[in-house]
Formats: C-alpha cells, sequence, structure tokens
C-alpha cells in the first residue's frame, strides 16, 4: 500500500465511487475535504472513517451542489483553507439518466450537464491556481465507459462523458505545455 501525504478534495463523496475513494484514500493517510449534497450521508462517511484506523485523518466536510458555480468556488476556497497541502481533487459526482434523446427534453440534458461537465469544468477553474503552487498536484476527473463508447438510451449521459473526457485531455495538454504536469 502506497503512502498518499496532503489532503485530497473528493465531490460526491457521500455515496458510491466517491465514498469508497474517500476511505481508501484515508486509509493511505490523505487528509479529505467531502463534498456532496447528502450532508447526513457526509456525516455518516466520516464517522466511519473517524472511528476506524484512519481517526487521525483530518476531513472537513462541504454541502456542495456541483451544478452551482458558487458553490463550487465557496468549496475551493474552504477546502484549500482547511487542508493548505490539498493537492489532490477528484471531480467524481454525476447524474444519469435513462431514455432516448427525444424522451429526454432540454431542461433534463441541462440539469444533467450542468453536474456532470460543468461542475467538472467549475471545479477545475476553482482549483487549478491552488493546485498549480503544490509541488505535485492531481486533477482526477472520473468519466466512465460512456465517455468512450455511446450506448441507445443514453445520449445525455454519453454525450456529457465524452465532454469531460476532451475536456481532460485537452486540460492535461495545455498544463503539459505550460510545464505545470
Amino acid at each position: 500500500m502506497t503512502a498518499i501525504r496532503g489532503a485530497a478534495a473528493i465531490t460526491g463523496a457521500a455515496s458510491g465511487i466517491g465514498r469508497a475513494l474517500a476511505i481508501e484514500l484515508a486509509r493511505r493517510g490523505c487528509d479529505l475535504a467531502l463534498a456532496d449534497r447528502d450532508e447526513a450521508g457526509l456525516k455518516a462517511l466520516a464517522t466511519e472513517i473517524g472511528q476506524g484506523p484512519d481517526k487521525a485523518r483530518k476531513v472537513s466536510l462541504h454541502r456542495v451542489d456541483v451544478s452551482e458555480p458558487g458553490d463550487i468556488a465557496q468549496f475551493a476556497r474552504e477546502a484549500t483553507a482547511a487542508h493548505p497541502a490539498l493537492g489532490i481533487v477528484v471531480h467524481n459526482a454525476d447524474v444519469a439518466l435513462m431514455g432516448t434523446f427525444e424522451e429526454i427534453d432540454q431542461a433534463q440534458m441541462d440539469w444533467l450537464f450542468d453536474i456532470n461537465f460543468w461542475g467538472v469544468v467549475h471545479g477545475t477553474r476553482a482549483f487549478l491556481p491552488h493546485l498549480k503552487t503544490m509541488s505535485e498536484a492531481h486533477i482526477v476527473n472520473l468519466s466512465s465507459i460512456f465517455g468512450i463508447i455511446a450506448p441507445p438510451g443514453q445520449s445525455a449521459y454519453a454525450a456529457a462523458k465524452f465532454a469531460v473526457r476532451g475536456f481532460s485531455e485537452s486540460v492535461r495538454h495545455e498544463l503539459a505545455a505550460a510545464g505545470s504536469t
């Protein structure tokens, strides 16, 4: 097991992949800034981390709606203030819609994109200035297999995940060209 120093910020941390990542990062020695709309889920996770062998970890909890740029900017400010050594940001929060393109209306498509794509963009923009001050930093933008393939009934989800993948690859190349990778 590789130890991880510093701190990580994770969106969508109250359940699923985000929760599992938080537990594993804490187990490896990482302090955590955990974000989600589900405050009860965040508190339960913090209690679990605090009662396990990882109880020495510093954990801050943040109610964040990633579809709101102001929430994300506030999360970045609070997380980096609470964890000055924060060097990992994991954009994990997402939602899904089932249905063909004709079944999903524009408001539903906008809702999904606001969370699954714009949440990643706004989070990257909010955390990047701090991350660039660190000697080593990582932005992890989670997509899914639907960022590579696009099955029927997943037009909104696949489009957002393709967008996350394209955005991530482009920003990676930009940062590498600027010597920031």
